[in-house]
């Protein structure tokens, strides 16, 4: 509730004095001694409540250089009934995304999607504003568009217009050229910012990574010219394969956008491993370790131009799997939560309901379907329990898990990635344990870099 108030429209002394003393009744020194740890804190804050520790993190209040305004009401945060604090697992979900379509404009040999059935969205338009509508009903707070390829989808514009109407900002991503009328459009509706997924600026990369021709990739570079005449802030992230990595390209990449105003963000990422094309295509598409740290050792020295550079490399090692048992076991309880049917869930073309975007139509991780029942039926429905808190004895003796004595633990609280057993294992292995676990075999594929 004490947050808020800063909503970035007043100064520090005007929320004080003015809202946050009169609302907690408190004295002014008593005020800023509540507000003080919080302003432009170096590290995380943990708070405690009734036993239970909340983590606040740094830099929490800043002074609101750009003028932006947040619209957060202090009485929406005025709860009054008893909170569950035990539940693993959320009473109502928080964030969705909607996956409108598989069609895509590209062929990338790094793809992660599951190309074996190309699906436009078959809900009706109707439908859609019916499950945006709960969702705000629910107070949901985000819900997100991907693909396949939004723009490939005949009523974009107006499902980003319902979204917007809603209060959603959908996080935008592409890789399909937009023309000039397009962009007007997003102007239109709002859209300030926007992904553009481009690998490199040269043409024979884009070729060999994404399978397109010369019309494609000049495409590309007149939309991203449009977006950044019209004023729209571009992130740019590219995907670097083995088959393209040259140094001297990528300095090339960055030194082509530094003459982009409203670029103002370039990410290279290394590609992951993708269930959908075979142990030996990754091998043949991944970087090496060398590569990556070479990489990152140039780019550093390129962070000081008017956008930001980020090098996402967080790939997984060797170690993370051949480790000692006391290491793998120390690294295996840091493991982050997965969130998939916990707090939130994904809707597929289909109108199938799945646990995140790389599940797509895997009938084992499968939670319902929202073409005739609501979000909450979906939700409380025994196939979307039965999955999260999933039974011991439903596990084949030749997994550990069947006999772990963390099983309640590990499975129904913190919760594996299912897409990794899948990657490490085979979909016919999906009750393996985690492949990070001490107690896991070892692996059927080879899914980390080296």
């Amino acid at each position: 509730m004490l947050f808020c108030f800063f909503r970035g429209d007043k100064t520090l002394g005007e929320v004080l004095t003015q809202e946050i003393c009169p609302f907690f009744d408190l004295s002014e020194e008593s005020g800023w001694t509540l507000v003080a740890q919080f302003i432009e804190n170096k590290g995380m804050i943990v708070v405690e409540y009734d036993n239970h520790y909340f983590y606040m993190p740094e830099l929490l209040l800043i002074e609101n250089k750009n003028y932006q305004l947040r619209d957060y009401k202090v009485e929406e945060f005025n709860i009054m009934q008893n909170l569950d604090f035990e539940s693993p697992r959320y009473n109502i979900p928080i964030d969705t995304t909607l996956m409108i379509n598989t069609l895509c404009a590209c062929n990338c040999i790094y793809c992660y999607a599951d190309r074996r059935m190309k699906m436009q969205n078959i809900m009706p338009f109707e439908r859609i504003k019916e499950l945006i509508k709960e969702t705000k009903e629910l107070k949901f707070r985000t819900v997100d568009v991907t693909g396949g390829e939004l723009f490939l989808y005949d009523q974009w514009k107006e499902l980003l217009s319902e979204l917007y109407l809603n209060d959603y900002n959908p996080y935008l991503s592409t890789k399909v050229p937009l023309n000039n009328e397009d962009i007007d459009a997003l102007k239109d509706l709002g859209v300030r910012n926007i992904q553009i997924s481009f690998d490199s600026i040269f043409y024979e990369d884009l070729k060999i990574n994404l399978e397109v021709g010369e019309v494609y990739y000049h495409n590309m570079l007149n939309t991203i010219k449009m977006l950044d005449q019209k004023g729209i802030t571009t992130k740019i992230k590219s995907v670097l394969t083995s088959s393209i990595f040259d140094i001297d390209k990528i300095n090339a990449f960055v030194d082509y956008f530094q003459r982009h105003k409203n670029v103002t963000k370039l990410e290279f990422t290394a590609p992951g491993y993708s269930l959908y094309k075979t142990p030996e295509e990754f091998i043949n598409f991944r970087l090496s370790l060398e590569q990556i740290n070479i990489l990152t050792a140039q780019l550093q020295k390129r962070a000081a131009t008017h956008f930001a550079i980020h090098v996402d490399a967080q790939v997984l090692q060797r170690e993370l799997y051949y480790d000692s048992f006391d290491n793998k076991k120390q690294n295996f309880e840091k493991r982050a939560k997965c969130t998939g049917n916990e707090r939130s869930f994904l809707i597929l073309p289909n109108a199938d309901v799945t646990i995140c975007e790389e599940a797509y139509f895997n009938k084992n991780l499968k939670l319902g379907n929202l073409l005739h029942h609501s979000i909450m039926e979906m939700w409380n429905s025994a196939q979307a329990k039965e999955l999260f808190y999933i039974a011991q004895n439903k596990f084949p003796k030749e997994s550990a898990c069947s006999r772990c004595n963390e099983f309640t633990a590990c499975r129904h609280n913190t919760g594996i990635c299912w897409i990794d057993v899948i990657a490490a294992y085979g979909e016919e292995n999906w009750l393996y344990p985690y492949p990070e676990c001490p107690y896991a075999p070892p692996l059927i594929n080879k899914i980390y870099y080296e």
